[in-house]
């Protein structure tokens, strides 16, 4: 209902007001000044509606960081202006997963102003195309699940989190950091030491063994106590 004074002042407490159905009522000036701030009140709400709908200002921002910028979660932020080093945290998207699944993390935007790119095409934090278990199946396979609380597509290869890992040869179980098994190809340790030892010459020779020239020389009284000699 739109209100409109028509007349002056009719006493110290009303005055004669017209709308689109009552012409010319009288109405007290309390009630009129309370209908004028409710009306007031709707349109304001109207319009920080309107830039809610909008959204933040992100013009300040790099072209990539307003493309990954998450238009409908961050929406509650309202008018604001983002600036490109604010400490905010807000969220962000970014739509170069490989498989077609959404990257979305929270940052402050400084510090993707500052090049923190996404965690997700990085390696550090875990997608279904950069898990163990995507990248290196066969290493997935020596997952011990009765040790270890999650699975290999909880982790990705470069994860520094050390795992545990049972041997199909030996039975032996050991822990090793799951970008060691990736990156460096690790295998059971127990298994490559029976391997070394079973190598020929793998031991090393005793300094007498090796027939050194300096033997002849050795004080064997004064020595008597130290029983083997390897050369280093």
């Amino acid at each position: 209902m739109t209100l409109t004074c028509v007349a002056t002042w009719r006493n110290q407490s009303s005055f004669m007001l017209e709308d689109d159905q009552h012409p010319l009522m009288l109405i007290r000036a309390s009630d009129c000044l309370a209908a004028i701030r409710a009306q007031q009140q709707v349109q304001c709400q109207a319009i920080h509606q309107e830039l809610n709908q909008l959204g933040p200002n992100i013009s300040q921002l790099k072209p990539q960081l307003q493309q990954q910028w998450d238009q409908e979660t961050n929406a509650h932020l309202g008018d604001a202006v983002i600036k490109p080093y604010s400490r905010r945290n807000v969220q962000w998207v970014c739509d170069q997963c490989p498989d077609g699944h959404p990257h979305i993390w929270v940052a402050t935007v400084s510090n993707r102003t500052q090049g923190k790119n996404c965690p997700y095409c990085a390696g550090t934090a875990v997608c279904a195309h950069n898990s163990l278990a995507t990248l290196a199946p066969g290493i997935a396979l020596d997952w011990d699940y009765a040790k270890n609380s999650l699975t290999p597509h909880n982790y990705t290869a470069h994860s520094r989190v050390r795992a545990s890992w049972p041997c199909h040869i030996c039975h032996h179980s050991w822990e090793a950091c799951i970008t060691n098994r990736f990156q460096l190809n690790t295998h059971c340790p127990e298994c490559s030491r029976t391997a070394r030892q079973g190598r020929p010459n793998s031991k090393k020779p005793t300094v007498a063994e090796a027939g050194l020239h300096y033997m002849l020389h050795w004080d064997h009284e004064r020595n008597a106590q130290m029983v083997c000699f390897l050369v280093k």
